[in-house]
């Protein structure tokens, strides 16, 4: 019901990008993915890049992509959004992660995740998600010191997070 509204109202207003968001959205609640990729894309074609419609429309691709077990094309978006979040620290944790997790063979790359991280971390170093982020890299990384202390921090902040306890 929601996406043929949205599609006749797209009939009206073709380059809409609020409702081109919405039906992005209604695709994915309705398990939809690569629809809701396709429309993300005429989103981030139609908008300025580095506007906030097109950096929305990426990041969405970005997590659309990671849900779908395509790391590679999760890391285009990276490159393509990194240089326009620079001080979105949120953004750079996501970021990072994606580098520090992904396979060298498919563009993954532990500096750049390191780098990437600690950016997020001086733009808001009192995060305890940024700082459990950059301290798994570190570990990841084999900066086995940096990372203990950046994990008890996160561990202290967050005791009850399983993810942070792990990680420890």
């Amino acid at each position: 019901k929601g996406i043929a509204a949205c599609k006749r109202a797209l009939s009206k207003w073709p380059d809409h990008t609020e409702l081109l968001d919405r039906l992005a959205t209604l695709y994915v609640a309705a398990n939809e993915t690569g629809k809701a990729i396709a429309t993300l894309e005429q989103i981030a074609a139609k908008t300025p890049e580095g506007s906030a419609s097109w950096l929305r429309a990426r990041r969405r691709l970005a997590y659309a992509y990671s849900e779908m077990g395509r790391p590679g094309k999760v890391l285009e978006q990276c490159r393509l959004i990194d240089p326009h979040a620079r001080a979105d620290a949120t953004w750079l944790n996501n970021s990072a992660w994606f580098y520090a997790v992904t396979p060298p063979a498919e563009g993954g790359d532990l500096g750049r995740a390191v780098t990437l991280a600690e950016k997020a971390k001086e733009l808001d170093p009192n995060n305890p998600h940024i700082r459990d982020t950059l301290g798994w890299i570190y570990h990841l990384a084999g900066r086995y010191n940096k990372a203990k202390t950046e994990l008890e921090y996160a561990a202290q902040e967050l005791p009850r997070n399983p993810s942070v306890a792990y990680h420890l």
